[in-house]
């Protein structure tokens, strides 16, 4: 899409948990694959493999089979100055919300600082 329509006002929205989901290896792979000038938003969430048939088990940052160190450290070394959301579709064994939302936003900061 980006190479039809070459226009700088159309960006991408990154989602490595939906490409790892899809089959995708998020991190190099996909990271590589894509145009980092038009890179403008980010989605954050890590996943597990699923059983076949299955969606892909949401996890918190760093806890799943996502490279997130990787692509943060890829991220920093690009200078992108994009935006980026948590994304919490995970759900803890105790199925509380909020206390999932902390695990993915401690799981994200962990990974920040060791990027």
């Amino acid at each position: 899409m980006l190479k039809a329509v070459t226009s700088p006002s159309l960006g991408l929205n990154c989602d490595p948990g939906n490409a790892f989901a899809t089959g995708e290896t998020p991190y190099p792979n996909g990271y590589d694959a894509l145009d980092k000038k038009r890179m403008w938003h980010m989605h954050w969430k890590d996943a597990a493999p699923a059983s076949k048939g299955e969606e892909a088990k949401w996890m918190p940052i760093g806890g799943g089979k996502i490279d997130f160190l990787g692509r943060f450290r890829a991220l920093v070394k690009s200078g992108y100055e994009g935006t980026m959301s948590l994304e919490t579709h995970y759900l803890n064994a105790a199925k509380n919300k909020d206390a999932s939302s902390r695990e993915l936003m401690d799981g994200l900061l962990k990974v920040i600082r060791e990027a």
